[in-house]
């Protein structure tokens, strides 16, 4: 017995994709049905095919008969072919559709799965984020070392980088320097010091460069509150006060070793050039804090 056991017609016209198609079947499959074990029959299922008897998915051939149609369209049921692209055109409004997704056992493993790996990653990715703060806060810093030492020699006037609690502040009126015993540098601005007496002078001093503080949970720690360039470029004390040298980076992490020999640590070092480096390797970061003190 075949996939369909019988096909009725009817003349029921039906317009799609721009004409008239005229024929309706309504077959009944019979091959794989399940039984009823109250009455032991077969249950048939209806399904309705919607086909023109003139061409079944054909673009080519002598016109096809209404039992031709519905043998042909038995057959591509059969095989699983929809025949899209064709001029035949199917319905299956009784047929149940094919459903896709996840059990609910392959949905509890893969939550399972996935809990798994993001336990693994986050305390790497937290690490990174505070690499990252520590990273931008001690390159910021050299960004504005090195433009304050050009700006000295281009000027040829002094050049100051000076720690600050208002360097938020977008009126340089409202600037003002932490002093020389400062041992913080969680935020600064660099101004050129026209009169040469080492103080900030509003209104007066031009401002090259502020920087509002350093990211949440990054501590910056230094020796004095002040970086000088003279007009050649290199250090100069204010006051009898030497410049800073060490400016540490540092979070709660303190001294701890991170990837091989290298340091959470960033320290800004300065040489008496007014050259400017970062250090990160361990054994040289331990140096410079045991100048400095405990970082944070």
């Amino acid at each position: 017995m075949g996939l369909c056991s019988h096909y009725t017609w009817s003349r029921q016209p039906i317009v799609a994709v721009g004409r008239e198609i005229d024929v309706t079947a309504t077959v009944t499959l019979v091959t794989n049905a399940p039984i009823n074990h109250e009455s032991g029959h077969r249950q048939f299922s209806q399904l309705t095919a919607i086909a023109s008897s003139q061409r079944i998915g054909f673009s080519e051939g002598p016109p096809l008969s209404k039992t031709a149609a519905a043998r042909r369209y038995c057959e591509a049921a059969r095989r699983g072919n929809s025949m899209r692209g064709h001029k035949a055109i199917y319905a299956f409004p009784h047929m149940k559709a094919k459903q896709y997704g996840f059990t609910l056992l392959e949905l509890m493993f893969t939550i399972a799965l996935l809990g798994t790996l993001l336990g693994l990653a986050a305390p790497s990715f937290r690490d990174f984020l505070r690499n990252s703060k520590l990273t931008s806060s001690s390159n910021n810093l050299l960004a504005d070392l090195n433009l304050a030492r050009t700006e000295a020699i281009k000027r040829r006037e002094s050049v100051i980088v000076c720690s600050s609690s208002t360097a938020a502040e977008s009126d340089p009126d409202d600037l003002s320097c932490r002093g020389t015993d400062a041992t913080t540098f969680d935020g600064w601005f660099v101004f050129v010091d026209d009169n040469g007496d080492g103080l900030y002078d509003a209104g007066s001093d031009p401002v090259v460069s502020q920087r509002p503080g350093t990211p949440e949970g990054v501590t910056a720690k230094s020796d004095t509150g002040f970086i000088s360039y003279a007009s050649t470029g290199f250090l100069q004390p204010i006051a009898g006060e030497a410049s800073a040298s060490i400016v540490a980076f540092c979070d709660e992490r303190g001294n701890k070793k991170v990837t091989g020999d290298l340091s959470a640590v960033r320290v800004v070092n300065l040489q008496a050039t007014g050259r400017a480096g970062v250090a990160r390797e361990y054994v040289e970061v331990s140096d410079f804090l045991d100048e400095l003190g405990t970082c944070p």
